[in-house]
């Protein structure tokens, strides 16, 4: 049950941030879609284009940081006391997420 948890916590923020974007702006996905299509649409705007970054930039964050806290989660939950070997080993990956 826990991993179905963990899913929809991974999957919910990155979707809605994906298809709030698109409903709202869907010229920002104009660079997905197949050149044909590209060709028939106006060149994107300097506004449009810095929005594009902005929203690459959150849906980056959403979808690595959001698997990157969930492991720090699972790794703080499973080691509290860094007792037994496998959790000693784990300190490279508790390292690089601080």
């Amino acid at each position: 049950m826990r991993v179905l948890g963990d899913g929809l916590i991974a999957c919910v923020p990155f979707t809605a941030v994906v298809w709030a974007s698109f409903l709202w702006k869907p010229r920002l996905w104009l660079h997905s879609l197949p050149a044909d299509i590209q060709a028939m649409a106006p060149p994107k705007t300097a506004a449009e284009r810095t929005t594009t970054l902005w929203m690459g930039a959150v849906v980056l964050a959403c979808f690595f940081g959001i698997p990157i806290l969930m492991t720090w989660r699972l790794n703080a939950e499973s080691c509290p006391a860094r007792s037994t070997p496998s959790c000693r080993n784990s300190r490279f990956l508790s390292a690089s997420l601080r």
